[in-house]
């Protein structure tokens, strides 16, 4: 079929506020004159279909070419009882109609092209132009201006999609009249319906209203259930009134980042899908403006069009209250209740538009109920640090350990590393009773940590009987087992290999650390090798480091990972730590988080790990208080004995959750 071609200096996608607002300031700078416009928009645009809303100053307001739009301008605004002024600011409202006549105005004074079709999506990217399909008709553009559809990527566990949802009533006041000084921007004295709702109320005059309520969550909100509540709400009030017109609508509040086809300088993106809509409140108006002057200015000034990325900290900012409004909606009146009472207003537009400094946010913060953000903040960076290679957190928290013991601050290491244990390295091993083939129930519990405790008695008799056959078994079962672990995760083959990995991980820390490990194992009653070790000094052992060294480095060749070579590394920077610290870092930040990670895989049907590895840790956790309040040097080879007598049990669960839950593929 032989389609019609249009050729365009500017294509515009969709006709909304965003590329309203580019058009009308590049017409104003002249932009447009003997230029092809091409329109994409299939709605007539003909209706008050909405309302835009936005805080500045006039000199702004000048600034951003908005003046002659605003209908109605207020000089203060309400939460609650709070009434104040946001002086110099303006609480500006225009009519959605009144954008879109002004740019039909502006149309037809240049060459203009409307398409009334949807924008399928169907177009290929030529050298300096695009091509687009509508309707069977080819339109060729130098540039486009796209604000279609915003689709959005899939939310991740500290992530949130969630909707400004809203109705309202435009009413003529029929038996007095209202306050119309101020703008109620919250009233929360609606009923919540286990949401996050309240009642927005612009007074364009003692007489003439708009009445909305407004949810955020993940569901929205019904015509009939707004009804109600505005009903409920006007004879509470005793408000008779006539609707003049209604508004009802759906804005996304979403931490998910938007899904974009491709990146072209060409091809700009603009409205949502240029990310303007500010997550946690909605307002987008303000946002859009702003960046149609900027695209205008770059235009003018034949500059890459280039939009300064929002500073993270909002993100996360936002990141935090979107998650607490969709796991504890009923939260959200506090929050924002106390955020208005506490703050001055003007502070928190500030915050809002993302204009506030650090300080200034602190104390916003900390003027809020503290304990909830605390946790969302602690939930959203364990997340982050979750998705980071264990083996670069180990590197990183190395190097971080040794700059605190190069400044004297030695005890923060042990108490970092001491949280780091009772969060992470004891609590993955307080899990073996759920890593058998068959869940265990209740009644078999007891019979589980029964024969838990038999093979760490039958342990503990070795020691006794032949403490170097002990030693023997102990150091083999903890290579096979930290070589598992690792080669799992990194997705790794080779039995033989995951074996050498883990032994040459912990000869390694021995070697390098030769005199500690010779003064651990002389306190072991019974210990022949404590008579072999005893002539050997660190210079002794050079040959045995360079050996160790040599193999670790044959398999690094052979494998060519990544992770591997970032474990050698950190290893090799922690020979200047004390020995327990380089062993923690690498049992902790490691090898217990590769197998949290693993549990976590693996059971995801099992709700709440950390609260089932509780009792098991509580127990663990006891024995090491114990040790650490009555330590005595003499005690140091019988804690190691208990360790090791605790480890086997454990490494013997987690290579029979490996073999019978992963096979060799830790991502099945």
């Amino acid at each position: 079929m032989k389609h019609s071609i249009y050729s365009f200096d500017y294509l515009f996608i969709g006709l909304g506020a965003a590329n309203s607002l580019i058009i009308i300031n590049m017409f104003k700078k002249g932009l447009l004159h003997s230029k092809k416009i091409g329109i994409i928009e299939p709605q007539k645009k003909d209706t008050n279909d909405r309302t835009f809303c936005f805080w500045a100053d006039n000199e702004e307001v000048n600034n951003l070419q908005l003046a002659e739009l605003i209908k109605y301008r207020w000089d203060n605004i309400r939460v609650g009882n709070k009434v104040e002024s946001i002086s110099p600011n303006k609480y500006c409202h225009i009519k959605g109609i009144d954008v879109y006549q002004k740019v039909k105005e502006i149309l037809l004074q240049i060459d203009a092209t409307i398409f009334e079709t949807p924008f399928t999506g169907e177009y290929t990217v030529q050298s300096n132009s695009f091509e687009l399909l509508v309707n069977n008709e080819k339109l060729i553009a130098n540039k486009v201006f796209d604000s279609s559809k915003t689709h959005y990527a899939k939310p991740n566990n500290n992530q949130s999609h969630l909707f400004q949802s809203f109705y309202g009533l435009d009413i003529e006041i029929t038996n007095g009249e209202i306050d119309s000084s101020a703008v109620t921007m919250m009233d929360f004295d609606i009923p919540q319906n286990n949401n996050c709702q309240f009642l927005y109320i612009l007074p364009y005059s003692k007489t003439h209203a708009l009445f909305e309520v407004t949810r955020f969550g993940e569901a929205t909100i019904s015509q009939i259930e707004a009804e109600e509540i505005l009903i409920n709400y006007f004879q509470k009030k005793d408000i008779q009134y006539r609707i003049l017109e209604t508004e009802n609508g759906i804005i996304p509040m979403s931490s998910v980042p938007i899904i974009h086809h491709f990146d072209h300088k060409n091809w700009i993106f603009t409205g949502a899908k240029a990310n303007m809509i500010k997550p946690t409140t909605g307002y987008a108006f303000h946002a859009m403006a702003i960046h149609a002057k900027e695209i205008t200015d770059a235009l003018l000034h034949e500059h890459e069009i280039f939009r300064k990325p929002r500073p993270k900290r909002f993100a996360f900012y936002d990141r935090l209250l979107l998650k607490i409004i969709e796991t504890k909606p009923e939260k959200g009146k506090f929050i924002f209740t106390q955020l208005f009472n506490k703050v001055p207003t003007q502070k928190v537009l500030s915050f809002l538009n993302e204009r506030s400094n650090l300080k200034s946010e602190v104390s916003i913060f900390y003027k809020l109920p503290i304990a909830v953000f605390l946790k969302g903040a602690c939930n959203d960076i364990l997340f982050y640090l979750s998705k980071i290679s264990p083996a670069i957190l180990a590197c990183f928290v190395t190097l971080f350990t040794l700059f605190l013991n190069a400044n004297k601050q030695e005890m923060i290491s042990w108490i970092m590393l001491s949280i780091g244990f009772l969060i992470i390295g004891l609590t993955h091993g307080s899990l073996d009773h759920l890593t058998c083939k068959k869940s265990i129930s209740k009644t078999h519990l007891p019979k589980f940590i029964a024969q838990y405790l038999f093979k760490a008695i039958i342990i503990g008799i070795l020691w006794l009987l032949v403490p170097d056959i002990a030693l023997l078994v102990f150091i083999t079962y903890s290579a096979w087992h930290f070589g598992q672990a690792d080669f799992k995760e990194w997705q790794l083959k080779g039995n033989i290999s995951t074996f050498s990995w883990g032994l040459s991980v912990i000869l390694l820390m021995l070697s390098f650390h030769f005199n500690e490990t010779k003064y651990i194992l002389s306190h072991i009653q019974g210990l022949k090798t404590n008579l072999f070790l005893t002539g050997i000094s660190e210079t002794n052992i050079l040959p045995v480091k360079i050996v160790i060294l040599s193999i670790t480095a044959i398999q690094l060749l052979y494998y060519k990972s990544k992770e591997m070579a970032i474990t050698l590394a950190y290893l090799m920077c922690a020979v200047y730590l004390p020995l327990l610290m380089a062993f923690g870092i690498y049992f902790i930040f490691q090898h217990s988080l590769h197998g949290w990670n693993h549990l976590k895989i693996k059971l995801a049907n099992q709700k709440y790990l950390w609260l089932q590895s509780i009792p098991f840790s509580l127990g663990g956790a006891i024995i090491l208080s114990i040790f650490t309040l009555y330590y005595n040097e003499i005690y140091l080879g019988v804690f190691f004995i208990i360790l090791s007598c605790l480890s086997i049990p454990h490494i013997v669960s987690m290579d029979q959750f490996y073999t019978n839950r992963f096979g060799q593929n830790i991502r099945q």
